[in-house]
This record gives structure tokens, sequence and C-alpha cells, in this order.
């Protein structure tokens, strides 16, 4: 009975041996992969800490160009503005330049009005001065004329007188005396018409001289009027050429300055283009960086599940190895034990016999 005993413990011990033995290498498989899986476990950890760190590298290099294209941006506003500003400047000087331009043309369509103005008076004033040299010729003629009849009207008078004396002391003549005496008093009255038309003809003339002389005075004043306006229209026009000419010296200096403005804004805007490519590609770069990290984060998650599942895996095969091995030492503990007494009897049989 002991002898079966033992046989049954004895199977038993042989077939606890292989499970421990299997359980043994399923623990020697399982603790490299645990080791391999912790490597890796390390290596996304570290890898995971390098994205980071490129991440936290690329953010602010990101919110630097954000912010240098913010700046950019600003700037090339001021400059839209002032490049707007020139050019409405450019455009008031431009209608100050064409008004002026047009006043310039009425002062010299003025000037060249007052110019024939001043040659019509000039030729009226030399006209006058020539009817009043006339004037002046006749008067002199007509007063030497009334000198030569105011010795002919006195010497008919005194004739007169002479031939009335002569008929007061000769009565018998009174005929042929009264005929001479009446011819001369004719010859007298006519003289003395005469006289009085050329006293009348001398005042007309010395009038119209007069008037002549008043009106030359009047057109000698307008025609030293007219030189002094036409000096002044000319002394305006020269004034409005020199404006003029600053005008469009400004307007040239604007030109300028709104051509060096205008590429000066391109400049920027080129400037600005490259800073907002660059904008796109770092953005573009943190996003890609951004998903791999996601990547690598859920790679990590995935091995740390892994890693946890295999930890478990070979914690419980430990456990279930330890059993094994104690339950091996049991069954050896009662094999030995069992051998003994079966020794023991063995020897006890061998005495009785």
């Amino acid at each position: 009975m002991y002898s079966q005993t033992l046989t049954v413990y004895s199977h038993i011990l042989a077939v606890y041996s292989p499970t421990l033995t299997v359980y043994s290498h399923i623990l020697a498989v399982y603790s490299p992969t645990l080791t391999v899986y912790s490597h890796i476990l390390a290596m996304h950890t570290l890898t995971l800490a390098v994205y980071s760190h490129i991440l936290d590298v690329y953010s602010p290099t990101l919110r630097v160009y954000s912010n240098i294209l913010a700046v950019y941006s600003q700037t090339l506003a001021v400059y839209s503005h002032i490049l707007a500003v020139y050019s409405q400047t450019l455009t008031v000087y431009s209608h100050i330049f064409i008004v002026f331009s047009q006043t310039l043309a009425v002062y010299s369509r003025k000037l060249y009005m007052h110019s024939q103005t001043c040659t019509v008076y000039s030729h009226i004033l030399d006209v006058h001065s020539q009817t009043l040299a006339v004037y002046s010729h006749i008067l002199a003629v007509y007063s030497q004329t009334l000198a030569v009849y105011s010795p002919i009207h006195a010497v008919f008078s005194q004739t007169l007188t002479v031939y009335l004396h002569i008929l007061a002391k000769h009565p018998h003549t009174l005929e042929v005396y009264s005929h001479i005496l009446d011819v001369h008093s004719q010859t007298l009255a006519m003289y003395s018409h005469i006289l009085a038309v050329n006293s009348q003809t001398l005042k007309m003339y010395s009038h119209i001289l007069a008037v002549y002389s008043h009106t030359l005075a009047v057109y000698s004043h307008i025609l030293a009027v007219s030189s002094q306006a036409l000096a002044v229209y000319s002394h305006i026009l020269d004034v409005h050429s020199q404006i003029l000419t600053v005008y469009a010296h400004i307007l040239a200096v604007y030109s300028q300055t709104l051509a060096v403005h205008s590429h000066i804004l391109a400049m920027h805007t080129q400037t600005l283009e490259v800073y907002s490519h660059i904008h796109a590609v770092y953005s573009q770069t943190l996003a890609v960086y951004s998903h791999i990290l996601a990547v690598h984060s859920q790679r990590l998650t995935v091995y740390s599940h892994i890693h946890s599942v295999f930890s478990q895996t070979l914690a419980v095969d430990s456990h279930i190895l330890a059993m094994h091995s104690h339950t091996l030492e049991v069954y050896s503990h009662i094999l030995a034990v069992n051998s003994q007494t079966l020794a023991m009897y063995s020897h006890i049989l061998v005495v009785n016999s």
C-alpha cells in the first residue's frame, strides 16, 4: 500500500516537475519581453520629451514671427496711409499748379490787352498832338490875320474921320464924298464884320485848342496809368511765373517722394509676403510636430498599456510558479517521508522474516 502511494506521489512529482519547467520557461520568456517593452517605453518617453521640447522651442519662434508679421502689417498700413496722404497732397499741388497756370494765362491776356490799349492811346495821343499843332498853327494864322485887319480897320476909321472932316469943310463935294463915305463906311462895316468873325473864330479855335490840350492831358494821364498798370501786370506775371516754377519743383519733389514711398511699400509688401510664408511654414511644421507628438503620445499610451498587461501577466505567472514550486516542495517532502516510511517497513519486513 505504501509502495503504491509512493508510486502515486512520484507520478504527481513527475507531472508537476515539467509544469514547473514550463512556467519557469514562460517566466524566462516574459522577463526579456517585459525588458524590451520597458526599453521601448523609455525610448518613446524620451522621444516624447524631445518633441515636447521642439514644440516648446517652435511655439515661441512662431509667436516671434507672428509678432514680426503683425509689426510689418502695421508698418505696411502706415506706409499705405503715408502713400495715400502723399497722393492727396500731390493732387492738391497739381490743382494749385493748374490754377496758377490758368491765372498766369489770364494775366498774360490782360497784359496783352493793356499793351494794345496803351498802343492805341499812344496813337491817339500822337494824333491829338498833331491836331493840336495844326490848330495852334491855324490860331497863329488867324492872330496874324487879325493883326493885319486891325490896322486896316484903324486906317479906314481914320480915313472916314478925314472924309467927314473934308465933308464938313467942303459941302459942295457932298455927293462925291457921301459916295466915298458910303463906300468906306460899307468897307469899314465889312472889315468890322470880318474882324468880329475873326475874333469869334479865334475864340473858337482857342476853345478847341484848350479842349484838345485838356484831352491831351487826359490821354497822357490814361497812358501813364496804363503804363503803370502794364508794369504792375508785368510784375504780377513775373511773380506768378516764379511761384509756378516753385510749385512745379514741389510737384516734382512730391512725385519723387511718392515714387520712393511706393518702392518702400512694395519692398515691405514683399517682406510681409516672405514673413507670411515663413509663418505658414512654421505653422505647418508646428502642426506636423504636434501631430507627431500626438501619435507618439498615443503610442506611449499603447506601450504603457502593453507594459502594464505584461507586468500583470508576469506577476500572475510568477505567483503561479511560486505556488507550483511550493506544491512541488510539499509533494517532494511527502515523497521523502513516504520513502523513509517505505524503507522502515521494508526493514521491519526483513527483520520479521
